[in-house]
């Protein structure tokens, strides 16, 4: 069959992006503190938790599911502010 070759072709064209717990943290922490991305370092702090610190202030965040993007571009990863410091 044509199509299967055509898809195969595609896929390996487009290949998915890899986007990190840091990454998601990062862009969080950079909404919730009203300040550049560039500006934010993160860290790992233990298991699925990151600490994010910038423009004077820091929150830890808390992921779950996969650090990548799918085909379609939605990140399938969720990471919620679960405390300042």
């Amino acid at each position: 069959m044509r199509v299967q070759p055509l898809l195969l072709l595609l896929s390996a064209s487009f290949p998915a992006c890899v986007v990190t717990h840091q990454d998601a943290v990062r862009t969080r922490a950079s909404n919730d503190f009203k300040c550049p991305e560039g500006n934010i370092v993160v860290k790992e702090v233990g298991g699925h938790a990151y600490r994010a610190i910038g423009c004077g202030r820091r929150a830890t965040y808390a992921c779950t599911g996969p650090a990548e993007q799918m085909d379609n571009g939605a990140v399938n990863m969720t990471c919620v502010r679960d405390a300042d410091e």
